[in-house]
């Protein structure tokens, strides 16, 4: 059975593999390859991989999609900023690490509309 990565893996070191390291694109021949495919880090290179994963293209390209999510640890209340590039994960603490899209609730975006206005 075989599935051929997607993105590079971490793995122990081996003599096969020194660095520890399989770059995309690597394929993995092994009897449990169908859970990289169901983990979204490899697709299937063949049929007993891809009858084994039991997965659809679409199920397989929405686990690769959700991957990164996954590895940053991302808890499902906070999904939704993740998709939305808000936040990339969590500090230490537990508060969250801003994103590309983050605003800072300090900012003028979150001041009061009403703020200025007069009533006249």
């Amino acid at each position: 059975m075989k599935c051929k990565t997607v993105r590079a893996l971490r793995t122990e070191k081996t003599p096969q593999n020194p660095d520890g390291v399989y770059p995309p694109g690597t394929v993995i021949d092994n009897k449990d390859a169908f859970w990289l495919v169901k983990m979204g880090v490899a697709n299937p290179e063949d049929d007993e991989c891809r009858k084994a994963a039991g997965m659809t293209d679409e199920q397989i390209a929405e686990a690769q999609r959700v991957y990164p999510r996954t590895e940053a640890g991302i808890r499902p209340e906070d999904f939704e900023l993740w998709d939305r590039g808000v936040i990339v994960g969590y500090e230490e603490n537990g508060d969250y690490k801003p994103g590309p899209n983050w605003v800072d609730q300090d900012s003028d975006l979150y001041e009061d509309e009403s703020e200025g206005e007069s009533d006249e």
